[in-house]
């Protein structure tokens, strides 16, 4: 979100991409999303503290200028009665622009939300929340919604502009040069909902987004007594500066049509031959009897999910760069082979049943555990949680063995 309102990012094709990145993290309850997003949005709320109180200053002067605006149009109606001379009098004094809003942030928008903050807020924003379930089962996702808000964050992923037309609306509202991230943090039922639904793997939505679901640490996060200042952290300290120093400043605006006009982060030819040999093996994966042949729709996104991630890397490491160095486009191709095998994983795992699913956390708990003999009983007296009712615990366990009291 902090990078995406400096520069665009070449790719292969040759077409200038914006730097946004929209992802998706998996973790249950517990697990500290919202602990870790608070610390991550430090340098995002002190920038939206800095933008109140400049709006606020911004707004008194242009109060006042719309006071004065009020006060010249009423003499210039006084002084020349002429309609011709007086059109051209008003032409000449022109109406003060509104401050843009303090908006940077928000977690739960409609499409139409969205598009009033885009319209009137800060032409770079982000949809972030550690609780993404509000969001999914949002009025935004609902079955009525859900169409016109994955076109429109689709669209904005790829910098379109953004238009809404209504039957009664006074004018049609279009907006250029805007730019969105997203992150939505949700737990596994609220994922499952997004990740097997057919729909947003046709459309395309599910690709435009990196998707992790870490290991929980739950059981080994263990204290030793002493207090843990994050604010000591050196890496931590580094990640805000860079931010901050990115949120402080943006690129130039169109003063014609609005918004952002922003320049394009050049590959270099060391990081464009990397990025083509990655690009290649991928695309060869993706062959009918190939491995990434069911995860095409991500895979055919991964080079240019590569190319933003390295802008980003490029833009963090040095605000005025041109260019994206070997260096950053190594690391970017990691990052992207990371989530080309999570896409892969997590799409596959959210077509699965029920049965099999529970059948899974039934053997993982036997595993761990290192049992040699189980009954149905002692499933639902001492195994996992979700699978303790008996007609669940007998749908985990295969039929013949479940008959033989095993």
């Amino acid at each position: 979100m902090a990078a995406q309102s400096h520069s665009n990012v070449q790719t292969l094709g040759g077409i200038a991409r914006p730097l946004s990145i929209y992802a998706l993290t998996i973790a249950g309850s517990g697990d500290r999303k919202s602990a870790t997003d608070s610390w991550a949005l430090v340098p995002v709320r002190h920038r939206i503290e800095t933008l109140q109180i400049e709006y606020q200053r911004s707004y008194r002067d242009y109060d006042a200028q719309c006071m004065a605006h009020r006060l010249r149009v009423k003499e210039a109606r006084n002084i020349d009665s002429d309609p011709d001379a007086l059109a051209a009098l008003l032409r000449n004094t022109p109406e003060p622009n509104p401050p843009r809003k303090p908006w940077l942030l928000c977690s739960e928008p409609t499409a139409e939300g969205l598009m009033l903050l885009l319209r009137d807020g800060q032409y770079s924003q982000g949809l972030f929340s550690d609780e993404g379930g509000g969001f999914v089962g949002s009025y935004a996702m609902s079955e009525d919604s859900e169409l016109r808000t994955i076109a429109m964050l689709s669209k904005a992923w790829d910098s379109s502009a953004l238009d809404r037309v209504r039957a009664k609306d006074a004018e049609r509202v279009t907006l250029f040069g805007r730019r969105l991230s997203l992150h939505l943090m949700v737990q596994p039922a609220v994922a499952e909902r997004l990740l097997g639904k057919p729909l947003y793997r046709q459309q395309g939505f599910l690709a435009r987004f990196l998707l992790t679901a870490p290991v929980s640490l739950a059981g080994t996060r263990l204290h030793d007594g002493h207090v843990l200042d994050l604010h000591d952290d050196r890496r931590l300290q580094a990640c805000w500066i860079a931010v901050a120093a990115l949120l402080a400043e943006s690129g130039p605006e169109n003063p014609n049509l609005g918004g952002l006009d922003l320049p394009c982060l050049a590959l270099t030819p060391e990081a464009r031959s990397l990025l083509v040999s990655a690009a290649n093996e991928i695309e060869v994966a993706q062959a009918p009897d190939g491995e990434l042949s069911t995860v095409r729709e991500f895979a055919s996104k991964a080079a240019e999910h590569a190319c933003r991630i390295a802008g980003v890397l490029t833009l963090l490491s040095d605000p005025r760069a041109v260019a994206v160095a070997m260096e950053d486009m190594g690391r970017a191709l990691e990052l992207m082979q990371f989530h080309l095998r999570e896409y892969a994983r997590l799409i596959g795992s959210a077509t699965v049943s029920d049965e099999i699913r529970y059948a899974k956390t039934l053997l993982d708990w036997i595993d761990t555990k290192k049992l040699v003999r189980i009954t149905p009983r002692d499933v639902m007296r001492k195994g996992p949680s979700c699978i303790r009712e008996a007609p669940i615990a007998r749908r985990a366990l295969p039929s013949p063995v479940d008959r033989l009291g095993l």
